[in-house]
């Protein structure tokens, strides 16, 4: 039978791999009955969302998996205690628990400065504790800020880069001060700390149009000599890919109409990330909703920027193995037939440009040279 401490090592490991994706390392499963049916790691700075908190992603995916928003029945474990936000969060969700690791002296809710599980003016209540695997979860955020602010010291931001993002202030090194400073601080990518004379800063945001998959606006923003200029950005919510490969080395590909360009495509499965779901349970979903596949392993290949000089859209990579085939459930609107093409001749289309979809050559381009 698992314990809090295996439970909370699952989160940590979600932890660990937000770090690598420059994500301050919060990790959060919900569990229910023994399983774990939500996961989820911050995601503020991927998808710039202010709810991107490891815990509240999690719930979320816990209530789409069991149908339900009450979770009664469901204890929630995370790497740092929860937030004002999280731990209102999980009050509306009726949890019967939660179990934290590293306190937050600065912005804890559970306990620290307040104690919404036990608030007797609020209708529900629930069991909290804390410090499961404690010391993991305050040496991977002390390490994790560590490397920031001496990145910061190596790379000093200007003022524009300062006033439009706000790098990291974590000047206090107190045990709990790094982890204070998880749910509050924007984490900047290495190449612009490492680049501040080429940030723009924006000014202002004209909404042209809201859509079913995007959102269009036109952005004033002031460029590094001063002046100004316009800039027409597509928001996107992300989305994730699969490069799924079965015993005897084929490839599970997808043929389907592209109304954009008039034709059909060979691609691998993919689709666009539902709000706050996580990219690795997407990528599953996606899988297995597509083309009735399922994953007996599933393992980050990268993440890409698809068009940057319009878009933000971060498609998430994977690589699937060990696959065994259940009943498909796509959408009614989709339409595609389910191709296995060995590895080398799928390789081969994407050089002889018979295979054009850019996700498909990466990650077919990626797998070969890594493997």
């Amino acid at each position: 039978m698992l314990t809090d401490s295996d439970f909370m090592q699952h989160a940590l490991d979600l932890a660990k791999e937000a770090g690598t994706l420059g994500e301050v390392p919060i990790g959060a499963v919900v569990v229910c009955d023994g399983a774990i049916v939500g996961t989820g790691y911050n995601r503020r700075e991927i998808d710039n969302n202010p709810a991107g908190h490891a815990e509240f992603i999690a719930l979320m995916q816990a209530s789409r998996h069991l149908g339900r928003w009450r979770l009664s029945d469901c204890t929630v474990y995370v790497t740092l205690e929860p937030c004002v936000m999280c731990a209102g969060l999980m009050h509306q969700a009726r949890v019967a628990r939660c179990v934290y690791a590293a306190p937050d002296p600065k912005a804890g809710a559970l306990g620290t400065l307040y104690k919404v599980h036990e608030d007797a003016r609020l209708n529900h209540s629930f069991e909290v504790d804390s410090g499961v695997l404690e010391e993991e979860s305050a040496t991977l955020l002390k390490e994790f800020f560590k490397q920031l602010r001496n990145r910061t010291k190596k790379n000093p931001a200007k003022e524009a880069l300062a006033s439009g993002m706000r790098l990291a202030h974590l000047a206090e090194t107190s045990d709990a001060g790094d982890g204070a400073e998880a749910n509050h601080e924007p984490v900047i990518h290495p190449l612009t700390a490492a680049n501040p004379d080429l940030v723009e800063r924006t000014l202002t945001h004209t909404p042209l149009y809201h859509g079913r998959i995007f959102d269009l606006e036109t952005q004033t923003v002031e460029l590094p000599n001063g002046q100004s200029a316009l800039r027409d950005i597509i928001h996107h919510p992300g989305a994730t890919a699969v490069l799924a490969i079965n015993e005897r080395d084929e490839v599970l590909l997808v043929d389907q109409w592209r109304t954009a360009l008039g034709e059909v495509l060979r691609e691998i499965p993919a689709g666009k990330l539902e709000l706050g779901e996580d990219p690795l349970e997407c990528a599953k979903r996606e899988l297995r909703e597509e083309t009735g596949i399922v994953a007996r392993e599933v393992h980050h290949l990268t993440t890409i920027a698809t068009s940057a000089g319009f878009c933000d859209e971060r498609l998430h990579i994977y690589v699937a193995t060990g696959l065994s085939q259940e009943e498909i459930n796509r959408d009614d609107d989709e339409f595609m037939n389910i191709r296995w093409v060995p590895f080398n001749e799928a390789l081969e289309a994407c050089i002889q440009a018979t295979m054009i979809d850019s996700k498909t050559i990466i990650a077919l381009s990626l797998y070969a040279l890594k493997r």
